[in-house]
């Protein structure tokens, strides 16, 4: 049994394995104006743009920066460690308010716990194209994605 809290950059690897399929790329700390994005999911095709902020247990901050993501993406969660899970729960009709998800994080893995709506948003397309354009060139300079950001400057 784990006796410590883990570390927020534990969290990562589960929930990119959640959402690890060959239909999305994923972008790590993505610059979204002032703030980052934890893990940005974008679809190589058609489909819902995923973004995740990994919290171990402050699901209040958590929740406010998964609404902002909603700037850019399609449906957002907040990822927290399993022992903050029940607090957030107990809030989910705030969650469901602002729509975002609940993801929980363990040590053999992670799960959705709250699915996160599809939020439709128009001028999020014209973002989204923002994105992929700049994807397609830092590829082209570096060969890899890291910080990435989604606004024009």
């Amino acid at each position: 049994m784990r006796s410590r809290l883990p570390k927020e950059s534990e969290l990562l690897h589960p929930v990119i394995t959640l959402f690890d399929t060959p239909e999305y790329s994923t972008v790590l700390e993505a610059k979204l104006s002032r703030k980052r994005i934890d893990i940005l999911f974008i679809p190589s095709a058609y489909g819902r743009w995923i973004s995740v902020e990994l919290k171990v247990r402050d699901w209040k901050t958590a929740l406010w920066q998964a609404a902002v993501n909603l700037q850019i993406a399609d449906s957002s969660y907040v990822a927290l460690w399993r022992s903050s899970i029940p607090c957030a729960l107990s809030r989910q009709n705030l969650f469901k308010s602002y729509g975002v998800g609940i993801i929980s994080v363990a040590e053999d893995g992670a799960s959705v716990v709250l699915d996160a709506p599809f939020v439709p948003n128009v001028t999020r397309v014209r973002q989204q194209e923002h994105v992929l354009e700049k994807i397609a060139g830092a590829k082209k300079k570096e060969g890899h994605l890291d910080a990435l950001s989604l606004l024009p400057t």
